[in-house]
């Protein structure tokens, strides 16, 4: 089995992290696309506002019905600062996979790669695959790495979480299950 790892905080996944998932599982030829979701990303500030239950819970009913798709909440279990490969080294316990494991990273991250905990280690551990978020040419990368050419979708959950607290628009930037979870939950209404 060959499987591919897409990690993120998803707060909330949105309809961008799905197109993205289905762009790699169809170029490369995936047999199964995992999402990760991080518990405390190491070179972001996020959005506490939002628990990871429910992180997880918006995952779950977006990828309902779609077999391709599993869930791993590894990092959320660990607790702590999330290190992709910490992760990585872990994929093994769960999953028995074929050759590198296939691991996405958006464009808009490739700068400060570097300082990622053993960013050499985790490019060589990996097929990495460089997802366009910002740039629509190819960004220069030293690490050995694929190119995937997906439409740049213009939604981040940064966006959605904007959008909810300033009371616009954002239905359709989420699957219909995660839109009506976040209302009957109230989510993302203050920032925290």
């Amino acid at each position: 089995m060959r499987i591919v790892i897409i990690g993120g905080t998803f707060n909330p996944v949105h309809l961008g992290h799905l197109i993205l998932a289905e762009e790699v599982f169809i170029k490369y030829k995936y047999n199964l696309v995992i999402f990760i979701p991080s518990n405390k990303p190491a070179h972001k500030e996020t959005d506490t506002s939002v628990d990871a239950s429910h992180r997880l819970k918006m995952l779950e009913l977006a990828i309902t019905g779609i077999s391709w798709i599993n869930i791993n909440d590894c990092e959320i279990k660990r607790g702590g600062i999330s290190y992709s490969i910490d992760t990585i080294e872990e994929l093994p316990r769960w999953y028995n996979f074929e050759g590198k494991p296939g691991f996405v990273v958006g464009d808009d991250l490739l700068r400060g790669f570097d300082s990622w905990k053993e960013a050499s280690k985790l490019a060589n551990s990996v097929d990495l695959i460089i997802a366009r978020r910002k740039h629509t040419n190819q960004v220069e990368f030293k690490y050995p790495h694929k190119y995937l050419d997906n439409p740049i979708v213009e939604i981040s959950s940064s966006q959605v979480r904007d959008r909810i607290r300033q009371k616009r628009a954002y239905r359709f930037f989420l699957p219909e299950k995660v839109y009506n979870y976040i209302i009957e939950n109230k989510l993302y209404m203050e920032r925290k």
